[in-house]
Parts: structure tokens; C-alpha cells; sequence
């Protein structure tokens, strides 16, 4: 998702754009956020981050399911 950040209301104000991941993965949820520095150019989350750390959380996710179901 992305998003634009107004800082202030009015016509003249600070306008930064967000980009919002959020993931579930099991009873875990997850979200990633990125904030660019240019008002012109869009905020990227690395994939990168979100890859490895989907992996981590994947397998967290299911030993905490594994460890219920005891």
C-alpha cells in the first residue's frame, strides 16, 4: 500500500510518501514500512527484508502452531 504522509494541512505543506506491507503468517502479523526522503520519489520496502524476514517468521509461526496443538 502506499501512502502520502501530510505533515501539515495546509496547501504548501510536507508531503512524504509511505509504503505499508503488512503480512500475516499464522497468528503473527507482520508489517513493513518505508519512508522516503524525496517527496518525488516513492518509498520502496526492500524485498529483501521482507523475504528473510517472512521466512523467520513462517517458521515461528508454525512451531508456535505445532506447540498448541500438545
Amino acid at each position: 500500500m502506499r501512502l502520502t504522509l501530510v505533515m501539515d494541512p495546509h496547501d504548501d505543506a510536507l508531503k512524504v510518501p509511505v509504503s505499508v506491507i503488512v503480512e500475516r503468517h499464522g497468528s503473527i502479523v507482520a508489517t513493513y514500512k518505508a519512508v522516503s526522503d524525496d517527496t518525488h520519489t516513492p518509498a520502496i520496502v526492500a524485498a529483501a527484508l521482507v523475504d528473510a524476514q517472512s521466512k523467520v517468521l513462517d517458521v515461528a509461526a508454525h512451531r508456535r502452531e505445532t506447540l498448541a496443538r500438545k
